[in-house]
């Protein structure tokens, strides 16, 4: 007899994909000095490019006070959602933004479990257009038991979403039986490094509201863009903001705080805001870091400065790494956000299979000692697509691209 349900033995058969790898390349790390035959870990979406400017903000920080040492609202305190607020309308160009509108959960992927145990029945569906960050599967699937449906998108066609392809995959799905719950979209796009434009954000937020559907945003990315195409938050597009429409913000990506697992959710739905206040029970942030998070945005010029050097600091990466993958006779997508580039590796493909994708995976991981993410992790429907993540110093990021070049032409 087991021991455990067979929820958790369904999650324990399929583990996140993308979880294996990186606590391989944890267990023995490249250093330049220490440890330079260590892995060199491209998988994982981290911003290493800040810690100069965040080591003595966080150094400075103040402890929390005696009252602090007690129990607050799970959902976060009234200081920090009044300062959250105030930094997510800045950035949306909203006036105002109430603080009893915002949820504080231990980070976004806690915000998209309890957004979907709220929204879902186990087995209603979520839209997602593909290729999508592998996290979503596990925070929408492990305790909510919501379905994923694929919206996907072709190289040929740009990996342009639209809002026709979100129409026909929703009225496909109700055909077949499903009862579609929601769409959700990384904005900007994990792994596409896409920014999309507001007239597409208006078309699906327009559309969701007229097919009575949920809308959620993740903007994680908001403060990593640095292409042509300005980011636009689903925030501040309609007024007044649709009661459908959830967005989601967090700490790990724009300001390297990965590690403060702190996540964000805005929403008008008072009924859903009630049931994720209930859920935060579960999953709330520590008050000393919360006391960090706000201190850290209160203090503005340090905050613009910091956001500003993050997007210089990841245009530089960026062009560095499709440089490099082109020399190597990698194409790759022209990235506008994030910190990861989408890359075509389908030429050193044995055959165009999911199984040649995955052994081209191997042979990096095990020959080059290079984690890069392969494209079956995101759903992506053409073989050869990986993700390459490239938020790092020019030591290990140098490092990283020659071991890929090397066993490349190994495998020519």
């Amino acid at each position: 007899m087991n021991s455990i349900s067979k929820r958790a033995q369904k999650f324990l058969e399929t583990p996140p994909a993308q979880l294996a790898p990186h606590f391989a390349c944890q267990s023995d790390p490249f250093n330049p000095k220490a440890n330079p035959e260590g892995y060199v870990n491209f998988g994982t979406a981290e911003n290493y490019l800040l810690w100069d400017l965040l080591e003595s903000k966080l150094n400075s920080l103040d402890f929390p006070s005696e009252e602090l040492c007690h129990y607050q609202p799970m959902f976060g305190t009234h200081s920090l959602r009044t300062r959250v607020a105030k930094f997510m309308g800045a950035y949306a160009g909203v006036s105002f933004l109430d603080p009893e509108q915002i949820i504080v959960a231990a980070g976004c992927s806690v915000v998209l479990d309890m957004i979907t145990y709220s929204l879902c029945n186990p087995g209603e569906a979520i839209l997602i257009p593909t290729p999508y960050y592998p996290g979503f599967d596990s925070d929408l699937k492990a305790k909510a038991e919501a379905k994923v449906i694929p919206i996907p998108l072709s190289s040929a066609q740009n990996f342009a979403l639209t809002a026709n392809l979100v129409s026909e995959t929703l009225q496909t799905a109700r055909a077949r039986g499903d009862i579609v719950k929601a769409l959700l979209i990384s904005s900007p796009n994990n792994p596409l490094g896409q920014v999309y434009e507001e007239n597409l954000l208006r078309e699906l937020i327009e559309l969701t509201a007229r097919e009575n559907i949920q809308l959620i945003v993740d903007e994680i990315y908001a403060h990593s863009v640095f292409g042509k195409t300005p980011f636009k938050s689903a925030l501040g597009l309609m007024n007044p903001h649709p009661k459908h429409v959830h967005t989601i913000y967090g700490m790990a990506k724009d300001f390297g705080l990965s590690g403060f697992k702190v996540g964000f959710l805005h929403s008008l739905d008072t009924e859903l805001i009630a049931a994720m206040r209930m859920l935060c029970l579960f999953g709330p942030v520590s008050t000393h870091t919360q006391t960090a998070i706000e201190q850290i945005l209160s203090d503005e010029p340090f905050t613009q400065n910091l956001l500003s050097q993050n997007r210089a600091r990841l245009r530089e990466k960026c062009a560095f790494t499709r440089a490099e993958l082109a020399k190597a006779e990698v194409p790759t997508y022209p990235a506008e956000a994030g910190v990861f580039v989408w890359a075509d590796f389908s030429k050193y493909l044995t055959h165009p299979t999911a199984e040649a994708e995955k052994n081209l995976a191997e042979i990096l991981f095990k020959k080059g000692k290079v984690n890069i993410s392969p494209g079956h992790f995101f759903h992506a429907g053409e073989p050869g697509w990986f993700r390459i993540c490239y938020s790092y110093s020019e030591a290990r990021l140098g490092e990283g691209l020659r071991r890929i070049a090397r066993v490349l032409d190994l495998v020519r």
